[in-house]
């Protein structure tokens, strides 16, 4: 496959609303034996306010991305943010969080304290 139309795409940060901070996370996974996360939160000004990293160990990218999103959370809220904007690209994992049901076993522990950390006061 050639690609002959070359197009410039600019893709860049925007920020939250006044009073809000933004939390931007990923996780990844190579493989089974390598996985990890990391994330910052960065106020209106893109001004860096917190950030974490964490190696897993063995784990899937579903994983991965669940430590992130609770990570994310809780270092948000233990810093003091109430009106925090998450960014998460998985829409399993948004899914599992939001409904009020069980998931399947893979990642349940970290489904439940991510919920409980939502059940905090929040804006």
């Amino acid at each position: 496959m050639q690609c002959r139309d070359k197009h410039l795409v600019q893709i860049k940060w925007k920020a939250p609303r006044e009073g809000w901070v933004k939390l931007n996370m990923d996780g990844a996974s190579k493989g089974r034996n390598v996985s990890g996360c990391c994330g910052l939160i960065r106020g209106v000004d893109a001004e860096w306010l917190g950030g974490f990293s964490k190696r897993i160990g063995s784990a899937n990218a579903y994983i991965a991305e669940l430590w992130r999103v609770l990570l994310g959370l809780q270092l948000s809220y233990d810093r003091g943010f109430k009106a925090v904007q998450v960014c998460v690209d998985f829409e399993v994992i948004i899914k599992n969080i939001l409904e009020k049901r069980a998931v399947n076993a893979a990642g349940w522990r970290q489904v439940q304290k991510i919920r409980q950390l939502l059940d905090r006061e929040w804006e």
